[in-house]
């Protein structure tokens, strides 16, 4: 009697072959859109003792914005569209991608109160009154050289004009290198920026170090952790993401830092934020994601001002994001 199955000898039946892994539709291309709001509430603490008036008062001024980003991204390696969760699959697969993304946005400071001002004698510095426009640009590769090896590189500007002042621009170039083994990935990265701010270019500085650890458990959860080293400070941050199943994703994380930014290197910033979200596969090409992000920034010391002791601010930003794979 013939063999009933490939690999079955003459000399006794054995088991069939396991099926082949599902492998559906391949993309080369991620289109993403995303749109912003912004409401800050920035506190100003302000020395009155000269004024006769006690030690501290303190006012809160409204900062409401949005902004909105386009980016295209081609896989170098075109993504198939097997079991694992359709975030993750780049990523497991290895695909490595080009990408170019361009984002916009804008902001207005409300004034005062008369009756503050008026009350202890103190009035808000000009930079506090302003409207702002910015806008940004992206390039950026993670090309896999080998399985074990990628080389990555990215290339920013971005554009910053207040009311009727000069505007601000500023260069980044940065690469790095990441080593990968099996769902592991580590990679060091060095950027510095080159900035001119109202026509006057900013001091140099050695730059930013980033390392960051990235894996994936169970082909289902997403870990990503990262330390960054400044000219002046340190911070870090990270981001867990949970796969229910195939489409749907829930992602939450966070940073930290203490540095001078180099806008203003004279002052020391402690930042901090926080964000949920949640991510669905509304179709095999089309992502919706829902996030909330709760940030904030204490500045002791405040230039803007001699009376400013103390400025920190409290940004509520939710944001949409649709992302479509082609």
């Amino acid at each position: 009697m013939p063999p009933r199955f490939v690999g079955e000898s003459l000399n006794g039946p054995s088991e069939p072959l396991p099926p082949a892994p599902f492998v559906g539709r391949k993309s080369y291309w991620e289109l993403g859109v995303t749109g912003t709001a912004s409401f800050t509430d920035i506190a100003l603490k302000v020395d009155v003792q000269s004024l006769n008036r006690g030690a501290y008062s303190l006012v809160t001024i409204s900062r409401n914005g949005g902004s909105g980003g386009v980016s295209l991204g081609r896989f170098i390696r075109p993504v198939e569209d097997d079991d694992a969760p359709r975030s993750l699959q780049p990523f497991l697969q290895s695909a490595g991608s080009l990408s170019l993304s361009v984002d916009a946005g804008g902001y207005a400071v409300g004034r005062v109160p008369i009756g503050y001002a008026i009350g202890v004698g103190y009035q808000a510095p000009e930079a506090l009154h302003d409207t702002d426009i910015q806008w940004g640009s992206t390039i950026a590769a993670d090309v896999y050289v080998s399985k074990q090896v990628a080389l990555t590189g990215a290339f920013t500007y971005g554009f910053d004009k207040v009311n009727n002042s000069r505007p601000s621009h500023a260069l980044t170039p940065g690469a790095g290198l990441g080593t990968r083994f099996g769902d592991v990935r580590v990679d060091l990265s060095y950027s510095n920026t080159v900035a001119s701010i109202d026509g006057s270019f900013v001091p140099p500085t050695w730059g930013t170090l980033v390392l960051q650890y990235q894996q994936v458990f169970l082909r289902r959860i997403n870990v990503v952790a990262a330390g960054l080293a400044y000219a002046r400070g340190a911070g870090g941050r990270g981001e867990v993401e949970g796969f229910l199943n195939k489409n749907v994703g829930l992602f939450v994380g966070g940073f930290g830092r203490v540095a001078r930014r180099f806008t203003d290197i004279d002052v020391v910033h402690n930042d901090y934020g926080v964000y949920v979200g949640a991510g669905l596969w509304a179709a095999p090409f089309v992502r919706i994601v829902l996030r909330y992000d709760l940030s904030g920034s204490v500045v002791p010391n405040d230039p803007l001002a001699a009376q400013t002791r103390t400025r920190s601010t409290l940004s509520n930003e939710p944001s949409v994001s649709a992302i479509f794979r082609l």
